[in-house]
């Protein structure tokens, strides 16, 4: 894929709020051990409960699960969450998802932007850290995108 058929699509996630928020946890007690008991009751696959999969970090869970996994999770998902716990929990499968995609197409606008100072060895352990919208930042500013431009289009 060229440069502005990655960013069709970071831009698609970025427009649908597919990019993981921080969760609120300012909740009572009881509702949050109602969650918690919740997310270790439902698996997403034999010997995964949804509390495991958040547990993971995001490589660890693509190497675990496959996209048929998540598939079959999310329609257990929608039918037996309520909307704002399923739509928590798709946010963050897509997150999860897309990781590799992300990152793969920022390592190298990544590099560049910091003029090659770096090996990408280094470059890709410091992507590590990153989440999906910073890999979507970068993709924007390395295609000549003003930092005004991403603003503006994260606020619509």
């Amino acid at each position: 894929m060229d440069s502005s058929e990655v960013l069709t699509i970071m831009k698609f996630f970025a427009k649908e709020g597919l990019f993981i928020k921080s969760v609120n946890f300012d909740v009572t007690w009881s509702v949050r051990h109602y969650a918690v008991h919740k997310m270790k009751e439902t698996m997403i696959k034999e010997q995964m409960s949804v509390y495991d999969f958040i547990q993971l970090g995001p490589e660890e869970a693509a190497k675990q699960l496959t996209y048929a996994d998540y598939y079959k999770f999310a329609q257990t998902c929608n039918k037996s969450w309520s909307f704002r716990a399923s739509e928590t929990c798709a946010v963050h499968l897509c997150e999860t998802m897309s990781r590799g995609f992300f990152r793969r197409c920022a390592v190298y606008p990544f590099w560049e932007l910091i003029h090659k100072r770096l090996p990408l060895e280094i470059c890709e352990m410091i992507l590590e850290h990153l989440t999906n919208e910073d890999f979507y930042h970068i993709c924007l500013v390395a295609s000549g995108q003003s930092v005004i431009t991403i603003l503006q289009y994260s606020a619509t």
